[in-house]
This record gives C-alpha cells, structure tokens and sequence, in this order.
C-alpha cells in the first residue's frame, strides 16, 4: 500500500514537474510564501526520510491555505 501510494506520487510529480526533484523544489518554494518557516520536503509523498520536516505550525499554515482555497475540502 504504501509503495503504492509512493509510485502515485511520483508519477504525478512527474507529469505536473518533469521530475520528482522539481516538484519537491516547488512544495519548498510554496511553503516558503505560505510562511512555512520550519519545513523542508524532500520527497513529494510525505514519507519519512532523512531531512523531511516540518512543525504543527506549519501543518496549520498549510491547512489554512487548503480550507481557504478549497473550501469543498470539509465536504
């Protein structure tokens, strides 16, 4: 499942990106305009890894933005 999960992140990182590399760069710019401070992807599917972080605050941040873009979200 989670190898599954991964194969479908990539991919579509892929096809928005043209790589998994500049997709990741571009979650890192996104964040930094939300005012993220403390986050740093390096991978496009939220796994786990070395230098992967991010705090509770910057998780708020993030949903702010969704449920203020995306309000069909809670639906």
């Amino acid at each position: 499942e989670v190898l599954f999960l991964n194969d479908a992140c990539v991919a579509m990182s892929e096809f928005i990106s043209g790589s998994e590399t500049e997709f990741v760069a571009q979650m890192n710019e996104r964040a930094k305009g939300l005012g993220m401070e403390n986050t740093h992807f390096v991978n496009c599917n939220g796994l786990d890894t070395d230098g992967h972080e991010t705090t509770a605050r910057d998780i708020a941040l993030m949903s702010r933005e969704l449920i203020t873009t995306y309000p069909q979200i809670r639906d």
